[in-house]
């Protein structure tokens, strides 16, 4: 099964947003309040229109989508150094456990040794199962962070600078 990762195009933001939607949708439905739904087409046409928007691919068929950009701190995370900051990772339900999460972040992992970046990345905290995940794959977890009114786990995926 041949996976390729392409940068999105201002003509994909219906069907990113759409891949947002279900998985925001399926996420709910399983009590984690990763995101809030609906997402909105002017918010995800901006970030594609900052290069921040990625398509993964099976083949013709796009299977999943998440956002890598360049951030001059994460003040969320407490990171007061450029990074890039891997975010809304999602993968169609049918097509989840088939290991696309671990390319996704073998890929930004290399972008941020291109870039000569850590990358970083969070969810919510109470998404025990995606905590594991990213445990599992070598990110290491920084510690849980407030947000306006939910906490978020953070992680840095390589330690490229500190």
């Amino acid at each position: 099964m041949a996976v390729k990762i392409i940068l999105a195009k201002i003509a994909d933001i219906d069907l990113v947003t759409s891949i947002l939607n279900r998985v925001t949708l399926d996420l709910l439905e399983m009590g984690i309040r990763q995101w809030r739904y609906p997402w909105q087409p002017a918010s995800v046409k901006k970030e594609i229109g900052l290069h921040n928007v990625y398509l993964v691919k099976v083949g013709e068929e796009v299977v999943g989508t998440f956002f890598l950009g360049t951030q001059q701190q994460i003040e969320s995370l407490g990171v007061t150094r450029k990074a890039l900051y891997l975010s809304r990772i999602a993968v169609l339900p049918d097509y989840q456990g088939m290991s696309f999460g671990t390319t996704i972040l073998r890929f930004c992992e290399e972008a941020g040794v291109i870039a000569g970046l850590s990358v970083y990345l969070d969810c919510w905290s109470g998404n025990e199962k995606l905590k594991t995940f990213y445990q599992q794959q070598n990110c290491h977890y920084l510690g849980d962070f407030s947000e306006a009114d939910y906490q978020i786990s953070g992680f840095q995926l390589n330690l490229k600078d500190g």
